[in-house]
């Protein structure tokens, strides 16, 4: 598995998500503020790409987050796919599409997935400096 930038070249090894303000959303990339509950979709993506070793779920987790509740949304879709599935962050939850491999299925399509996610900063959250981590688990099943 590979996960690239919006530039669908650059691995992604992490993202610096600057200030976040209280009862606010951000979203990434991009990072576009939005009042909490309202909608966006960024106009660009990060990658999931298979290397073909096989095909694979995936799930993201997110640890080390500052107190107070923080909320971590993540959506995604396959290539094939028109919409974006929403994905819990509080525990592991399994994108419920399969990332293939060129063996399994040539359409290119079905072998990379886009995602974003948006950060929420609850009103109880204490000023400071966090360095949350998303790790990205690919998985052999949709149970895990």
């Amino acid at each position: 598995m590979n996960v690239f930038e919006p530039d669908g070249v650059t691995p992604l090894t992490d993202i610096d998500m600057g200030q976040c303000e209280r009862n606010r959303g951000k979203f990434f990339p991009g990072g576009v503020i939005k009042q909490f509950g309202e909608p966006y979709v960024p106009e660009q993506f990060y990658y999931i790409n298979n290397t073909d070793e096989q095909s694979f779920y995936v799930a993201f987790v997110w640890s080390d987050l500052p107190p107070g509740s923080p909320s971590m949304d993540v959506w995604i879709k396959r290539g094939d796919q028109t919409t974006f599935t929403p994905i819990s962050t509080s525990g592991t939850t399994i994108y419920n599409q399969p990332i293939m491999t060129h063996l399994d299925d040539p359409d290119p399509a079905k072998q990379y997935a886009v995602w974003y996610f948006r950060f929420d900063v609850a009103a109880t959250t204490p000023f400071g400096t966090y360095n949350p981590i998303l790790t990205i688990n690919a998985y052999s099943t949709a149970t895990g």
